[in-house]
């Protein structure tokens, strides 16, 4: 059925609409009155209607290794298993040699972002090797010594148990700390 007038096919079209609705809710007060008088009706109509979601319709993933005592000796000898199994790194950190105010500042505001970390402000006579058999003496799981240049930190090293890493170039953000 075309109709051609604008306002009396939108008549028609709000009529049908109104009718589909009064139709539907007159099931739903038909149906809602017959669970009542029988609740099993609800309890069975419950059980069958689960709606599709994610979880439901999610399919098992076959690469995803269940109890496999294989897998549990690797995670055992794996070097970074005591990151993942909830023991909170301890922090040693300590400056270059005859480190500038800034750069105790910047070690300061360090060492707050880190719950278990110290800070140990370093002599001249203290050599990298020392200050790493200190840390193993005391049980630091990392050693951070933060560089400078020109009286601003630049560079800071992270040794730890299994690897050594040099970050620089970091830049602070807008509004954030920054001791220059």
């Amino acid at each position: 059925m075309d109709i051609k007038n604008k306002i009396k096919r939108n008549e028609v079209y709000h009529k049908n609409k109104t009718e589909k609705a009064q139709e539907k809710f007159k099931k739903r007060l038909a149906l809602k009155k017959q669970e009542s008088l029988d609740p099993q009706l609800k309890e069975s109509r419950l059980q069958q209607n689960i709606p599709a979601t994610l979880e439901n319709t999610r399919e098992k993933d076959e690469t995803i290794v269940g109890e496999d005592p294989e897998v549990f000796e690797e995670e055992e000898m794996d070097e970074f298993a005591n990151y993942f199994n909830g023991t909170s790194p301890k922090i040693l950190v300590t400056t270059s040699k005859r480190a500038s105010a800034n750069c105790y500042e910047f070690a300061h505001e360090f060492v707050s972002l880190f719950p278990d970390a110290q800070f140990v402000k370093r002599g001249p006579l203290f050599e990298i090797k020392k200050m790493v058999q200190v840390a193993i003496k005391r049980e630091f799981t990392d050693l951070i010594i933060i560089n400078e240049d020109k009286k601003t930190p630049s560079t800071f090293y992270i040794f730890s148990s299994s690897f050594y890493r040099c970050i620089n170039g970091y830049s602070f953000t807008r509004g954030s700390y920054s001791p220059f």
